[in-house]
């Protein structure tokens, strides 16, 4: 007698588990938060270098304008652009000899302040101011002072030296903690990390249970393929159930037996499954050849 078997159910000791849709979402939604910030970040910096760059390109241009014309130049600055204007004896000039007016490259910060040479300073106003708060001689040196941009989480300080000489410096970063905004984001990425692992590591337990209870079923039905085809062979078409203990738990299992329309074999349907469960853990099916 010979017997072959068609298994459903677990089909290997190999248990291959894809990503969930949850999982696969998060993942998208930490790399989106992660972009976002780092690209803030880069738009950030990248303002400071274009403004810091802009103001250098103006201020180099005054001092050479100022020695190529001999004559005194004064730059003003406003909170929402700055301009220079030639100067006589530093009196006050008519407006109609403004030249170079344009806005800030980045008008992103809170406040901008300019401070003196002498200590002194002034906050930028939206009105034209009546004093330059920089002046461009002939010599090529300047008045000199220090412009403080202010952002809400970093000041751009830009000092003007009196041979010209421009620095730019950031201040304030690693004095200042973190904003609530980069808290709650923080809290919000660690939470989901948390959830998904711990949602990981629970499907995996569950996984893992559940190939081990097919796997014991398998061995069950292995076992009655075996009695089938030694000392219980079927003579006629019959339903047969019982019970065995494996894995120190009782399984259930039914057989169905019945004979073929050729009426050269028998064709067997075993199907297993837990004492407490309703549902089938494995089933197999298979032919016996009557020889």
């Amino acid at each position: 007698m010979r017997i072959l078997t068609l298994e459903t159910g677990c089909k290997s000791k190999n248990f291959s588990r894809g990503f969930t849709l949850i999982e696969v979402l998060v993942v998208i939604l930490i790399i989106g938060i992660t972009t976002t910030l780092i690209t803030l970040n880069f738009s950030s910096l990248n303002s400071i270098e274009k403004q810091s760059n802009s103001i250098d390109k103006r201020l180099s241009y005054l001092t050479e304008e100022s020695i190529i014309t001999g004559r005194v130049i004064g730059w003003y600055a406003t909170n929402s652009g700055h301009y220079a204007a030639y100067l006589s004896n530093n009196d006050p000039i008519d407006e109609n000899e403004f030249f170079l007016e344009t806005s800030w490259e980045d008008n992103s910060s809170l406040k901008k302040i300019f401070k003196y040479a002498d200590g002194t300073y002034i906050e930028l106003g939206n009105d034209k101011a009546k004093k330059p708060i920089l002046i461009f001689y002939p010599s090529g040196e300047n008045s000199g002072g220090t412009l403080e941009l202010h952002h809400s989480d970093f000041i751009q300080k830009i000092t003007i030296k009196n041979n010209a000489d421009i620095q730019n410096e950031i201040a304030n970063i690693n004095e200042k903690g973190f904003s609530l905004i980069e808290v709650v984001v923080a809290l919000f990425i660690l939470s989901i990390s948390v959830i998904t692992i711990y949602n990981l590591i629970i499907s995996t337990s569950v996984s893992t249970f559940q190939l081990e209870q097919k796997y014991l079923a398998k061995e069950v039905a292995s076992n009655r393929i075996a009695l089938i085809h030694t000392i219980e062979k079927p003579l006629k078409p019959i339903n047969r159930n019982g019970e065995m203990i494996m894995g120190g738990q009782k399984w259930l299992w039914e057989e169905e037996i019945n004979k073929n329309m050729s009426n050269e074999f028998y064709d067997f349907t075993i199907s297993v499954r837990l004492e407490n469960k309703d549902e089938y853990t494995y089933t197999t099916k298979g032919f016996i050849f009557d020889e």
